[in-house]
């Protein structure tokens, strides 16, 4: 029977087969594409930082998600390959994402319940059940934005597992942050904001913002943006390197001037913004991103034989970043003699500082509750101020306190370990190690700028630099499995 059987039998089942697998990729590949618009969209309504905004950020990043697990249900086997890879990170973050949720929980033991419950008591006059969060409903938020970005960090690695995809998503970034480093510029130029667009006019300003709030804020995403350009112009620029010096110059200038152009553009306009935002944080950040960069190029062309190239190239950019500085750099000049004549002493960042710092010693494992920061505040400071102090402008003891120390060592060991894979993969990688790179690069700009602001709290820079994280882990292994 089994011989007889002819070849019109089997094309059916083929066929058959073939429809089957092309559900699942369609699935994914709008997936892909609708996680692609939510990196674009995420900017513009203040960097997503406004409750509808991040509500719907959040909604799209979860539809994304939802379309990815409908087209990965065939292929579970793929996808558990997938995950032993980056299982210890995984099992961090949810721990510390399952205490999170615990602090919200109103059945844990009454001696764990924040004092505050019992004010509430008194003032209700009858017994309600406390939480370890002194105010869940914030911590309720901040879990469903950091459980957002672990998605979209997930999808980015997953997405980017296929060189020609990582390449796609990359390109994108560059563009939309291209496209929004020219948009701010362009509103700095006529004397207006984003925040005077959606929410009504208002005092004219020259201060570029782009479409965030925050001229700090925007200094971290265009910073972002201009790694994601500078490393793509440099790594498909080292191709046009050629016999002799003559010859690599022409070369180099024909595509600067040709298919390198846009990454040149971009990457000029990016760092443009992020010098006129007059950020003195931000500006730090990036160019010690920068030069980790140069340092990171160099040892990897010293360990290939061709380190004298690495560091001519390393002088090019520095000679076009001094260039550009000195051309845009006039508003952070003025910040710059600022810090001259009334030194690096900040009181009010001091304030809130010494605030957390109160707060990690009150309750140094339970925490008070994640993203309690504002309504814990004038419990623990020892000056109030006229303004409404949500933030600990240092991303590291906000979370502390809110999370616990505990819970908040398990989140950073779990982007630690992340950043280590990528650290190896600069090393062991062939090819395509720029994403590895700019992965950590990024991680270096975020980490320090976290030290003296808050904008890994803002949505859209955490969407952007979890999927720059994501990008760079999914290229860090040496081999993947084809056809995700």
């Amino acid at each position: 029977m089994i011989l007889s059987m002819s070849s019109s039998d089997i094309v059916p089942n083929n066929r058959e087969a073939n429809s089957a697998l092309s559900i699942p990729r369609t699935l994914k590949r709008l997936s892909f594409g609708l996680f692609v618009v939510a990196l674009a969209w995420a900017p513009f309504p203040l960097g997503s930082n406004r409750p509808w905004s991040w509500s719907l950020l959040c909604l799209v990043i979860s539809v994304c998600w939802l379309l990815w697990c409908a087209s990965a249900w065939v292929r579970s086997g793929a996808t558990a390959n997938h995950a032993r890879g980056v299982f210890i990170p995984i099992f961090f973050a949810t721990l510390a994402l399952g205490w999170g949720a615990i602090q919200i929980f109103p059945f844990v033991p009454q001696s764990w319940a924040h004092p505050v419950w019992q004010l509430a008591d008194s003032v209700l006059g009858a017994p309600a059940r406390g939480t370890i969060s002194m105010a869940p409903w914030r911590t309720e938020t901040e879990l469903m934005k950091l459980g957002t970005y672990a998605m979209a960090a997930w999808l980015a690695y997953i997405f980017a597992s296929r060189a020609d995809r990582a390449s796609l998503l990359l390109n994108a970034l560059i563009a939309i942050g291209g496209l929004y480093a020219v948009y701010g510029l362009v509103l700095a130029s006529i004397g207006t904001n984003q925040l005077q667009i959606l929410y009504g006019p208002g005092a004219t300003t020259h201060v570029v913002s782009g479409p965030f709030t925050n001229r700090n804020s925007y200094a971290t995403y265009a910073g972002l943006i201009t790694l994601c350009a500078g490393v793509r112009l440099v790594d498909a620029g080292l191709g046009a390197v050629a016999r002799g010096l003559r010859r690599t110059v022409l070369a180099l200038l024909e595509y600067l001037f040709g298919r390198g152009a846009p990454y040149l553009v971009a990457a000029a306009f990016a760092l443009s913004a992020v010098i006129a935002t007059g950020s003195r944080a931000g500006n730090f950040a990036t160019v010690t991103a920068i030069a980790s960069l140069m340092i990171m190029s160099i040892a990897v062309g010293v360990r290939q034989g061709r380190g004298g190239w690495s560091a001519g190239v390393a002088v090019a950019v520095f000679v076009c970043v001094a260039g550009i500085f000195a051309i845009s750099g006039d508003l952070l000049a003025s910040r710059l003699d600022d810090i001259t004549v009334s030194g690096l002493h900040d009181d009010t960042r001091l304030l809130l500082w010494n605030a957390a710092e109160r707060m990690i010693h009150d309750t140094p494992l339970l925490g008070l509750g994640l993203g309690t920061y504002q309504s814990a505040y004038p419990l623990y400071s020892d000056v109030m101020l006229p303004f409404i102090m949500d933030k600990a402008h240092n991303d590291y003891l906000e979370l502390a306190a809110g999370l616990g120390l505990a819970a908040a060592i398990l989140w950073w060991s779990a982007l630690l370990w992340l950043i280590c894979i990528c650290v190896r993969g600069i090393y062991e990688r062939r090819r395509n190690r720029l994403y590895a790179m700019l992965a950590v690069g990024s991680s270096i700009l975020v980490g320090v700028h976290s030290v003296f602001d808050f904008s890994l709290q803002i949505p859209a820079i955490s969407l952007t630099y979890a999927t720059i994280l994501g990008l760079g882990v999914a290229q860090a292994f040496r081999t993947r499995e084809q056809g995700q």
